[in-house]
């Protein structure tokens, strides 16, 4: 799609890829207090075999959007979601779990974007180091949920 800008994040995860994928896209309720950044609500408004509709509110910077996102399930190691309604329609986010040698496994998530105007763009360019930072804050509060949750990971965790 025009007008898409690619932001690119990835993290370990010092769990196997089955445990993770199961973990990260059984979406829940209250699943922004795992969070604990960008995202203010996010409810599931549907859930049917390989596909969650989600409602929700994120706030990225101090700016508030608010949505319909429908993420499409594809195990065992990707999925993606795409803005459907709201603040930020267009959008498209790719997420791909790759296991690693040492143990654990690699999340790439690539956030793409919606941006059509040549500002909006070239806002979103400046910014996307700020952008990285802030999904790095909310992957940190899902690492610690899945911590709390699963346990102690299974695999030693990277220096």
């Amino acid at each position: 799609m025009a007008g898409l800008i690619d932001i690119t994040y990835t993290r370990r995860i010092p769990y196997p890829l089955d445990v993770a994928y199961a973990w990260l896209t059984d979406y829940q309720d209250d699943d922004p207090a795992r969070a604990g950044a960008v995202i203010e609500e996010r409810t599931v408004a549907s859930r049917e075999p390989g596909r969650v509709v989600l409602n929700a509110c994120l706030n990225l910077l101090g700016t508030k959007g608010r949505g319909k996102a429908e993420v499409l399930l594809h195990p065992p190691d990707h999925w993606e979601a795409r803005i459907l309604e709201g603040s930020g329609r267009g959008s498209h986010y790719r997420y791909r779990l790759d296991p690693l040698p040492e143990g654990g496994c690699r999340l790439t998530v690539v956030y793409g974007v919606a941006a059509r105007r040549p500002i909006s763009r070239l806002k979103v360019r400046l910014l996307s180091p700020l952008v990285r930072r802030e999904l790095g804050r909310m992957w940190d509060g899902f690492a610690a949920s899945m911590e709390r949750e699963l346990g102690p990971p299974v695999v030693a965790r990277a220096r």
